[in-house]
């Protein structure tokens, strides 16, 4: 099915769900023809070297130190959470997974009577802990899993499993007034403003990323 047109992108999206729904929910996409100017110009660069670090990383702290330290270390992030996932509720609405994941605190001190409720829709949208939010999009909520740092991606989740839950300051590209229109959490429905994490290094020029150490 080719779409050589539509009113608008939310209208492509919509299209684009309402078709791959009837098509069984799998479907391929490829889409937004654009000139090698405006890719220049609007991409977030050197995502494929970053993730080549955290991989590298990790591997190297199943040696030593934590992985999810490792990771949140190299993407200028940090541990919002650690704990155990207890509950995990989804329901696919329009094409999206409209779910929910809670995540009780262990360990002993403060955090082992917390509690972390995540809602997320195909990706990791708003984090609360213990009813206060605590990151939102386009800020990343990544989970990985406590003793090999494996990344825990939204169809993997899973009662029992233990994780870290990163907050990790998203590209910069991401923040703008414009882009906070369609990427914000308001834009999911969420009445919240959004509180930027401070750094971030999702974007930066290869020579900055390459200094950084393990």
């Amino acid at each position: 099915m080719i779409f050589p047109n539509t009113a608008s992108d939310v209208w492509s999206e919509r299209l684009a769900r309402t078709l791959a729904i009837n098509m069984g929910a799998t479907a391929g996409l490829t889409g937004f023809v654009m000139s090698g100017k405006q890719f220049r110009e609007y991409v977030v660069p050197y995502t494929l070297s970053l993730a080549h670090q955290v991989g590298a990383g990790c591997w190297i702290a199943q040696g030593g130190c934590g992985c999810p330290e490792a990771v949140a270390d190299i993407l200028d992030g940090h541990i919002l959470f650690r704990g155990k996932i207890s509950d995990v509720n989804r329901r696919t609405t329009k094409g999206f997974a409209r779910s929910t994941l809670t995540v009780q605190g262990y360990g002993g001190g403060d955090q082992s009577a917390a509690e972390l409720f995540i809602e997320f829709q195909n990706e990791y949208l708003i984090a609360y802990i213990n009813g206060r939010v605590a990151a939102t999009v386009p800020d990343l909520i990544c989970i990985v899993t406590e003793d090999e740092g494996q990344p825990v991606a939204t169809e993997l989740l899973r009662y029992g499993t233990r994780v870290a839950v990163l907050a990790v300051p998203g590209a910069a590209q991401m923040k703008t007034p414009r882009a906070l229109e369609v990427v914000g959490p308001r834009a999911f429905g969420y009445d919240v403003d959004f509180a930027p994490l401070v750094g971030g290094k999702i974007g930066v020029d290869l020579a900055s990323l390459m200094e950084c150490t393990i």
